[in-house]
């Protein structure tokens, strides 16, 4: 399906979330609004869409799309093959051909309909005596506890909330190629930008909220960004400065010394780490060679450290250094719960 329909689709579709297009209409309001563009936005809601699609639409879609003929017979003989009745007082009147629509509950259906819209486009308990029946009221620190520990195991509203802003970072990482991500890198991406992520501070959109709400979310004193590091791969996506990947935070605050003298400062690992004829050397950029005391103990700190990286023909990636083997929503809240000592330890990895 990936290969016929839109990026710009991006609901009813695997890997694609319905959030994404109100994220990149919030982005380009705010973009519009702080840079006096006039705009026209059309918003347009489906009516009992499922029962609405005209069928020679839909089989002119695909035959557009390059479906065989017999395929497209096929799903002609489905569509002309549904007969309706209407109940009344409960029993069903006689059955009457259908001119349009597609099947409730047909295993095909929802592709058919994501043809047709692609290009569309737009906690109590009983308690008291015999006597008295009354509320038990439970304290919200136990009932958000898990079961395995004495608790009722209901969610926090707030670390769920909190856990699905958070995500989107998360995406922004994962997700190279998708266009919400497109629209926010065009947004506020800068020549001089500094940040883990692009961020222009006068567009006080979505995005906006989503990069500050990351910063300041800190279980003891473990960042949530320090959890979100690059598996380098041939390092040419990764920034050698401001992107996790040595350690749980950008060496630009690991070597702040080292990082005033790069003349590059968003250089991606592939320009450090250089591989010639087989063997791994580095092309320092400096504006002057480190001779202070603290560039060199950083500058050495540093030479350690590079010294374990082997670059190899894969693409980077990033992975999650959180709770769980993989990031997801549930492993955040538990992140958004853990004791103080097992943050160290996760820190520490």
């Amino acid at each position: 399906m990936g290969n016929i329909t839109s990026e710009t689709q991006s609901a009813f579709f695997s890997g694609r979330f319905i959030l994404d297009r109100p994220m990149m209409i919030n982005e380009i309001l705010a973009w519009a609004r702080q840079m006096g563009k006039e705009m026209f936005i059309f918003k347009i809601d489906f009516e009992n869409a499922y029962d609405n699609v005209h069928w020679g639409f839909l089989l002119d879609m695909l035959r557009q799309l390059g479906f065989p003929i017999r395929w497209c017979l096929w799903v002609e003989g489905i569509l002309m093959s549904v007969r309706s009745s209407v109940l009344v007082n409960g029993a069903p009147t006689f059955e009457f051909d259908c001119k349009k629509g597609i099947r409730q509950g047909d295993p095909l259906s929802p592709f058919l309909f994501v043809i047709v819209i692609g290009d569309d486009e737009e906690v109590l308990g009983g308690g008291g005596s015999d006597r008295v029946k009354k509320l038990h009221w439970v304290g919200w620190d136990k009932v958000t506890v898990a079961k395995g520990k004495g608790g009722l195991g209901v969610n926090r509203l707030e670390n769920s909330n909190q856990a699905l802003v958070l995500k989107w970072l998360w995406r922004y990482r994962s997700e190279s190629n998708a266009l919400w991500k497109k629209v926010v890198d065009a947004v506020h991406s800068l020549a001089r930008n500094w940040d883990l992520y692009p961020v222009q501070t006068r567009y006080k959109g979505g995005w906006y909220n989503i990069v500050k709400w990351g910063k300041q979310s800190k279980v003891a004193d473990v960042g949530f960004n320090s959890l979100i590091r690059a598996d380098i791969g041939n390092g040419d996506l990764v920034r050698f400065w401001m992107d996790p990947w040595l350690c749980g935070q950008p060496l630009k605050v690991r070597f702040p010394n080292l990082y005033r003298l790069e003349t590059g400062k968003h250089c991606k690992v592939s320009d450090w780490v250089l591989k010639a004829g087989g063997a791994r050397s580095f092309g320092w950029k400096w504006r002057r060679n480190p001779t202070s005391l603290e560039e060199t103990l950083e500058l050495t700190d540093c030479f350690n450290m590079l010294t374990t990286v082997k670059l190899s023909e894969k693409k980077d990636s990033w992975l999650w250094h959180g709770i769980g083997s993989e990031f997801t929503v549930a492993n955040v809240k538990d992140w958004k719960t853990l004791n103080v000592s097992n943050l160290h330890a996760m820190s520490s990895n």
